[in-house]
């Protein structure tokens, strides 16, 4: 395959699995509150609800439609992130703690401050007379929101909103998993933000128990009264501009109905709980391919003679990465390449979809590195195909236990 049309065909696949893990985050982030909120949460849906009208039927549907654009906006400003990780402009690394875990929690900070930052100013800046309907009234259309709102954006906005981590992670050293706690973050606040269920806990006197966070009634504010209340997160930079609504007190303390503390522990209670499912649900899509990839490397383990029984290679998982796919050289025919025995001949190959890809394979003695792709066509059979520059090859790879005749244990 021609180097150009091998790229083509790795970008379509990475683009397609970015953008189902994207969309699976947003639904099941915005369903399973929604289910939530419909059963566990119903008894404080009945108290807390912030407006006693339900939205317009049609809304939810309009805003799913609008949100699958958004995933599509999202996942190519991804794909253009992961070719640059691949070409080496970016500071993301693999090993939580490579900085230790100290730094690993000041760079989760710094993704979530930062992008509450980015946010509260393109927000402002949608809000322009010369940008709002073209860019950002589709979102506005969703007077009585809910959480299927999060995403339902116009595609300038969706390109404004995805940038933010393209941006930054060429600049912060940050590794994936940060990166995946600060995108669960994220949804998880955006869903909840637009829920229409004050979901914060509150004082005896009926106010933010958590002032410096944006509660429900926050951001609900904002879809009531399109002129204020503009932060994601936080309310300091609401506060430091003088964007915050005058009457948003009045409003929380509305929505909570001034509990007594006699009932402030079982609505913190249930609040946690259903934190706990809500959160569970999402990281769950995560959990699945972690266990899909870990079933992969165990298929794939194991050592393999190469075309015309030049050398056998031992694939494993990676050492300092264990979700890639990495093989040693445990036996070459050549004598005089006997040096290079032991020697890390792949590395670097990823599970996207059925094939392991986007990895390196060295040829022992030689100056050439070969990208790569491996794809298991049954337990002993692999086809191997790998480019260098304009040159292409393909080969058959047989594991040896299936091999007794070439003599080799």
């Amino acid at each position: 395959m021609h180097p150009l049309n091998d790229i083509f065909v790795q970008s379509a696949a990475i683009f397609l699995e970015l953008a189902t893990s994207e969309f699976m985050r947003y639904i099941l982030a915005a369903a399973g509150l929604h289910l939530l909120l419909s059963t566990l949460l119903k008894p404080l849906v009945r108290r807390r609800k912030i407006r006693p009208a339900w939205p317009p039927k049609g809304q939810v549907r309009r805003e799913i439609l609008a949100s699958i654009r958004s995933v599509l906006v999202f996942s190519m400003l991804s794909l253009g992130a992961v070719w640059a990780v691949k070409a080496g402009w970016t500071q993301v690394y693999r090993e939580a703690d490579a900085h230790g875990w100290f730094y690993f929690g000041i760079s989760v900070l710094v993704l979530i401050v930062g992008h509450d930052t980015w946010f509260y100013w393109v927000h402002r800046l949608l809000h322009d007379k010369r940008l709002y309907q073209g860019w950002h009234h589709l979102h506005h259309r969703s007077f009585n929101p809910t959480p299927f709102t999060a995403f339902a954006f116009n595609t300038g906005e969706a390109f404004l909103h995805g940038l933010f981590t393209p941006l930054l992670i060429l600049v912060l050293p940050v590794s994936y998993l940060a990166l995946f706690v600060f995108s669960v973050h994220m949804i998880v606040r955006n869903t909840v933000g637009h829920c229409g269920v004050e979901l914060f806990p509150a004082t005896r006197g009926g106010r933010p128990l958590l002032g410096w966070l944006t509660t429900v009634t926050h951001h609900d504010l904002h879809h009531a009264s399109p002129g204020w209340n503009y932060g994601l997160y936080f309310t300091f930079w609401d506060r430091l501009m003088k964007t915050e609504h005058p009457d948003y007190l009045k409003h929380f303390s509305a929505a909570v109905r001034a509990e007594p503390m006699k009932r402030a522990k079982p609505v913190a209670l249930s609040i946690a709980i259903a934190a706990s499912v809500f959160c569970a649900a999402v990281l769950s899509g995560s959990g699945r391919a972690e266990a899909t990839e870990t079933a992969a490397l165990e298929t794939i383990s194991g050592r393999w003679v190469t075309e015309g029984y030049g050398a056998v290679v031992r694939l494993q998982p990676c050492d300092k990465a264990p979700m890639e796919l990495c093989g040693r050289l445990d036996w070459i025919w050549d004598p005089a390449s006997g040096s290079y025995l032991g020697m890390e001949m792949l590395s670097g190959f990823r599970l996207q979809g059925a094939e392991w890809r986007d990895g390196e394979i060295t040829i022992p003695g030689k100056n050439q590195v070969f990208r790569s792709t491996i794809k298991v066509l049954d337990h002993n059979t692999l086809k191997v195909r790998g480019c260098a520059l304009v040159v292409c090859r393909k080969q058959t790879w047989r594991r040896l236990e299936s091999l007794p005749h070439i003599g080799l244990r």
